[in-house]
């Protein structure tokens, strides 16, 4: 089973998007995140460094995730063409 976490958008010098999965032990640490599908390698590395901070800020919020996958969606709008 794969559990979608809600996307996180980020304003970023071009558009774009990346996937990442990873799977959440019962303490809330994240291990073996990949990407699943992206627009680019600028944007994988990108999406790393967001999953990096966030799981160090969240831990608990990832403690309710426990799961064999969950899939983070992370969208990158170019702040060029915010509104």
């Amino acid at each position: 089973m794969v559990n979608y976490m809600k996307s996180v958008n980020f304003n970023y010098d071009k558009s774009g998007f990346c996937i990442l999965e990873f799977t959440v032990t019962s303490y809330g640490f994240i291990n073996s995140p990949s990407v699943v599908w992206s627009t680019g390698a600028g944007f994988e590395d990108t999406a790393f460094s967001i999953l990096s901070s966030m799981k160090y800020k969240s831990l608990a919020f990832f403690q309710g995730l426990n799961s064999t996958k969950v899939r983070l969606p992370i969208f990158f709008k170019s702040f060029n063409n915010l509104s």
